[in-house]
C-alpha cells in the first residue's frame, strides 16, 4: 500500500539519441528524393522534348557547316564541282576551320544551349539540360559530322565525291579509245569507260586510315587553337566585362569581377546625414 507508482516517462524523453538521428536522416532522405523527383530536367512534356530535339538539331546542322566544308575541301576539286565552290573557298576552309570550331565549341555552343533550354522551359533556366545539350553538340560538331562526311566523300571510303564532280556528269568524258594499227585495217579498243571512273566503290582496307588522317589533322589543329588562342580570348572577354557593364555605363556602380560597389547608395546616405545635421542645428 505504501508503494507509489512512479510516473511513466514521456515518449519524447524515452527516445534514444540514435533513434533521433535515424529519424532525422530519414527526413533528409525523404526531402532529397522528393527534390530529385521534381527536378527541372525531369519535368519535360513530350511536346517540349520534341521541340527541344528539333530546334537543337537545326542549330547543330548550322554550326557544323565549317566541319562539312573542311571534309568537302579535302575531297572535292575546286572550281569543278556541283556545289559551285571555288579553289580559294576550299583552301580558306582548310586553313580556318580548326579555329572556327574552337570558337564554336567554347563560346557559341554553351550560349545556344542555355538560351534554348530556357526558351523551352518558358524562361526558367535549366543548367542540367543545358550541359547535356552542350556536350552532345560538341561531340556532333567536332567528331560525328567530320567522321560521317569523310566516310561518305573520301576516295578511300565510299567515294561519293565523284557525284559532285562536274566531269562525272558528262557521260562521254572518260570514254577513252586506243587505235591499234594492223596490216590492212585499224581497230579502236576501249581503254576506260565512264562507269569505271565515276562509279563509287568502298575500299575497306584504306578507309580507316583515311578517316584517321582527316579527323586527326582537324582535331590537332583545333586543340592547338583551344590551348593557345581561347585563353587569350577569355582574358580579353573578362577584361571587357570588367569595364563595360550596364551599371558602369550609367555611372551608378562599378563592376569589379563580380563585386559591385554602389556609388549612388553612398551618395544617398551622405545626403541623409547632411539633412539630419541641418535639422539638429
Amino acid at each position: 500500500l505504501s508503494s507509489r507508482h512512479e510516473p511513466s516517462p514521456s515518449p519524447s524523453a524515452s527516445v534514444s539519441p540514435s533513434r533521433k538521428a535515424s529519424s532525422s536522416c530519414e527526413t533528409i532522405l525523404r526531402r532529397t528524393t522528393t527534390t530529385a523527383v521534381t527536378a527541372p530536367e525531369s519535368g519535360y512534356t513530350v511536346r517540349e522534348l520534341v521541340v527541344l530535339v528539333l530546334a537543337w538539331t537545326a542549330i547543330l546542322f548550322f554550326l557544323s557547316i565549317p566541319s562539312q566544308l573542311y571534309v568537302i575541301s579535302t575531297s572535292v576539286p575546286g572550281g569543278e564541282n556541283r556545289l559551285g565552290l571555288s579553289s580559294s573557298v576550299l583552301d580558306l576552309s582548310q586553313n580556318v576551320t580548326a579555329a572556327v570550331l574552337a570558337l564554336i565549341t567554347v563560346f557559341i555552343l554553351p550560349r545556344a544551349a542555355h538560351v534554348l533550354a530556357r526558351a523551352v522551359r518558358g524562361g526558367v533556366p535549366d543548367r542540367h539540360m543545358a550541359v547535356r545539350l552542350m556536350m552532345s553538340g560538341r561531340l556532333v560538331v567536332a567528331c560525328i559530322v567530320p567522321f560521317v562526311f569523310t566516310v561518305l566523300l573520301d576516295q578511300q571510303c565510299l567515294a561519293h565525291w565523284l557525284q559532285l564532280w562536274d566531269r562525272c556528269h558528262d557521260p562521254d568524258s572518260f570514254n577513252i579509245y586506243v587505235t591499234r594499227e594492223h596490216t590492212y585495217t585499224s581497230v579502236q579498243v576501249l581503254l576506260t569507260t565512264h562507269d569505271q571512273v565515276c562509279s563509287p566503290s568502298y575500299v575497306s582496307e584504306r578507309c580507316p586510315r583515311a578517316v584517321v588522317g582527316a579527323l586527326g589533322s582537324l582535331l590537332i589543329k583545333k586543340l592547338w587553337f583551344s590551348a593557345f588562342l581561347i585563353p587569350v580570348l577569355l582574358v580579353l572577354q573578362s577584361t571587357c566585362l570588367l569595364y563595360t557593364s550596364d551599371a558602369a555605363d550609367e555611372e551608378d556602380s562599378v563592376d569589379l569581377g563580380g563585386r559591385r560597389i554602389i556609388k549612388k547608395k553612398k551618395k544617398d546616405i551622405d545626403v541623409s546625414r547632411h539633412k539630419r545635421k541641418e535639422t539638429k542645428k
